[in-house]
């Protein structure tokens, strides 16, 4: 796969580079590692609001009885 990038995210990769001691390519595959995980993370949370904008408001009271007796 070949991806073209920006003059300043070419710059700011070869920066990271110097700083980390890291190959750029290494640079490349952990911020896309890093980026994918946080998209999952932000699809997972996002499923989530969606069950709860779904639930009935007796779901989420009894969900706060069970939840938060000690509060």
């Amino acid at each position: 796969m070949e991806v073209d990038l920006t003059k300043e995210t070419e710059y700011n990769i070869e920066i990271a580079s110097k700083e980390m001691g890291l190959s750029k390519e290494e640079i490349i595959v952990r911020a896309l590692k890093l980026y994918l995980a946080n998209l999952k993370q932000y699809f997972d949370l996002k499923e989530e609001m969606l069950i709860w904008e779904d639930a009935g408001f007796e779901d989420v009271s009894k969900w706060n009885e069970d939840n938060l007796k000690d509060e």
